[in-house]
């Protein structure tokens, strides 16, 4: 067998042991994208704009999940979702949508098996995409608890409280938006304890309240705790589980 040859065969073996999952929209700086969590060994990350080369590329890689971004005015994608409902072979594949407020009823004219809003919260789409692909568990525990943060947005002071926490960030419960990116000083306080935490968090994704069973809010990351904080609040999630 020669070099081309064996490069066929292994392609073909890296192909089958992996699970194909399809992005496709017109914008290519949709957070859906951005899914690092996407980016895994047992998954074929493929991405494609909502023309005739998606309905190809589904036909050829046969993609375990397919999520789709529907934005005004939506007709390119409509088209698709109405193309891949129509075909035998692609309608039993799992289909995400995600959309705007403007375009909420018309996805749910689909044939999706979920519809989820904008702006995108990391933990639903998680949730959603686990519904069909295998994904591992989060890489850091996490416990669900009400706790008190105080941070400073447009310059006032603001505080909110948690819906859970981890040693990487938290998810806080408001009905302010903010846009991804934006960094907050964080100051919040660990029951047992005296002194208070302060770091910077990083807002990662956010939800609202009229697109979920979820409390509307966002989530944190905290970008530079210290080394005696962050083992301060590993040992106090240890004793919550």
């Amino acid at each position: 067998m020669d070099d081309r040859a064996r490069r066929r065969v292994f392609e073909s073996l890296w192909r089958r042991g992996k699970r194909a999952v399809l992005i496709v929209s017109e914008n290519p700086t949709e957070p859906l994208f951005d899914s690092d969590f996407l980016r895994q060994p047992h998954i074929r990350l493929l991405t494609s704009f909502p023309d005739e080369d998606a309905c190809e590329m589904v036909r050829r890689e046969r993609p375990s999940l397919i999520v789709e971004d529907l934005a005004p005015p939506g007709h390119a994608a409509l088209a698709l979702c109405r193309e891949l409902a129509s075909r035998a072979s692609t309608r039993s594949i799992p289909l995400i949508v995600v959309t705007t407020d403007q375009m909420w009823s018309e996805a749910h004219q689909t044939r999706a098996d979920v519809v989820l809003g904008k702006p995108l919260e990391r933990r639903e789409f998680f949730d959603a995409v686990r519904r069909f692909i295998p994904l591992p568990s989060r890489r850091t525990p996490r416990v669900t608890i009400n706790l008190r943060f105080r941070y400073t947005a447009d310059g006032h002071r603001v505080q909110a409280f948690s819906r859970d926490l981890s040693v990487r960030g938290a998810y806080l419960k408001t009905d302010r938006t903010l846009p991804l990116g934006t960094r907050l000083v964080l100051q919040f306080c660990l029951p047992g304890l005296a002194d208070e935490m302060r770091c910077i968090g990083v807002v990662r994704n956010t939800c609202s309240a009229t697109r979920s069973t979820e409390p509307g809010g966002f989530g944190i990351e905290f970008d530079d705790l210290s080394d005696r904080d962050r083992e301060r609040l590993a040992a106090f999630i240890d004793q919550q589980r």
